[in-house]
């Protein structure tokens, strides 16, 4: 994790991960999410990728 801007980032549970990546977003041109399986980490590509409420599915 050193090797990277900003460090180690540790949330508390998927709603704190999710919001502490998306307000990061914005300025990124690609993510990696890594984790175990145990940690079910396709939770947060799911909710990632899926359109907010709102939101078309297509980028203009």
């Amino acid at each position: 994790a050193d090797s990277f801007q900003g460090g180690r980032h540790f949330a508390g549970d998927l709603a704190a991960l999710l919001a502490a990546v998306q307000a990061e977003l914005p300025g990124v041109a690609s993510l990696l999410v890594k984790g175990s399986r145990f940690m079910r980490m396709e939770r947060v590509v799911d909710a990632l990728v899926k359109p907010r409420e709102g939101e078309s599915a297509h980028a203009a």
